[in-house]
Formats: structure tokens, sequence, C-alpha cells
């Protein structure tokens, strides 16, 4: 989007540029200013056009993404159901896992 806006700004200033520095005469230039104008309205809708794309795919990439995490985490607990399976053991369940935070060191001074 940077890059676009810089690209149309420079344009633009090239175009003043030349038309400061052309041996034309005022009408010719301002012909040329006129068709230049133009073609730079035209590039608004190139640029918007341009935006849209980009948001389309960062939008489609995301979506792959997402379901590369989903497809990852349903392989992982088939895995483990598969291992604790071979094991001949059941899985732990949440009674059997109680997190608790370890206890402070006791202080012997």
């Amino acid at each position: 989007m940077r890059f676009t806006l810089g690209f149309v700004l420079g344009a633009a200033f090239g175009a003043s540029a030349t038309l400061l520095m052309t041996p034309h005469a005022g009408a010719a230039n301002r012909e040329w200013l006129r068709r230049k104008t133009d073609e730079l309205a035209g590039g608004e809708s190139l640029v918007s056009e341009v935006v849209r794309t980009v948001r389309e795919s960062i939008a489609e990439r995301r979506a792959r993404i997402e379901r590369a995490i989903q497809t990852g985490k349903e392989t992982a607990e088939r895995q483990e159901a598969a291992l604790w399976q071979q094991l001949k053991l059941a899985p732990p369940t949440e009674q059997d896992v109680q997190l608790t935070p370890p206890e402070p060191p006791v202080s012997t001074t």
C-alpha cells in the first residue's frame, strides 16, 4: 500500500517537473496534463483493487493457517490416544493431574 502511494506521488511530482522543464507550448502542456490526470484518476480504482486483492489474500492465508492449527490439534489428540492404547493404560483424568503451585521453600533460620 505504501509502495503504491509512493509510486503515485512520485508520478505526480515527476509530471510536475516535466511540465516546468518542457519546451512545448502552454496549450500542448495543458492537454498532456489533462490526459495524465485522467490516467491517474483511473489509477485510484487500481489502488483500491490492489488493496482488495491483498485483503482477500490475507484472509485466505489466515483461514489456511487456522485450518492447519486445527488439523494439528486433532492429529495430536489421535496420536496421544493411540499411544495410551499401545501402553494399555488409561489416559490421566483431570483429578489425576491437579495442578497445584509448588510450596515455597522452608526457611531454617
